[in-house]
């Protein structure tokens, strides 16, 4: 997955990180019906993307934001429509989502933490006055902010703030431009796999 996992600076990609995958498999397991299944995720949202993860040798491409961006999904409809609004510079790689919604998780589920140099995804991140900050938020939130709040706030402090200034984001956010039934969006994705590998054997003969 491109999207959870190591920070920016520590991994890579959903391109990159698919296709070596998809090589260490296959190396690793000669007999085509022994080797297990290779699924893309991160910055999926469109066929597009799914026949990019085809290509790369990918058995199937997984959808996070899109699915989320439907109606059959639970949420809240105004972090939905905050998916459908956001730009592909909305969705920031942030560690003070996660500190914050530790102390959270950590007094309300079981102690289920996301833990250094591992992150949930990124997040649109929206200021108290409702408006997104994008990547111009100040140097100072990312390690101050977060320590300050963890620190002080309580609890119910966090999480109120978690839930009002946050909306979890996959970075091809930006693709997304409508509210869709989940049905939909599958169907769109699959007809557009077909397009695009189309159009890229047109390109070839």
């Amino acid at each position: 997955a491109g999207g959870h996992g190591l920070h920016p600076e520590q991994g890579c990609g959903t391109l990159p990180l698919a296709r070596r995958v998809v090589q260490l498999v296959k190396e690793d397991e000669e007999e085509e019906e022994k080797r297990p299944l290779v699924l893309a995720a991160g910055g999926i949202v469109d066929g597009a993307g799914a026949a990019a993860s085809l290509v790369l040798g990918c058995d199937a491409a997984v959808l996070g934001t899109r699915l989320w961006a439907t109606h059959q999904a639970m949420g809240n409809l105004e972090k939905k429509r905050d998916l459908v609004t956001a730009s592909a510079d909305d969705a920031v790689r942030t560690r003070t989502y996660d500190q914050i919604n530790n102390k959270v998780q950590k007094e309300t589920a079981n102690g289920i933490l996301w833990r250094y140099p591992y992150d949930t995804c990124g997040v649109i991140w929206k200021d108290d006055e409702n408006a997104t900050t994008n990547s111009n938020v100040p140097a100072w939130h990312e390690e101050a902010f977060a320590k300050l709040a963890v620190k002080e706030w309580s609890t119910e402090d966090c999480k109120s703030y978690v839930d009002r200034s946050f909306t979890l984001a996959g970075e091809g956010v930006g693709s997304i431009s409508t509210l869709m039934d989940a049905e939909d969006v599958v169907k769109v994705i699959s007809q557009g796999i077909a397009k695009e590998i189309r159009r890229v054997n047109n390109l070839l003969v």
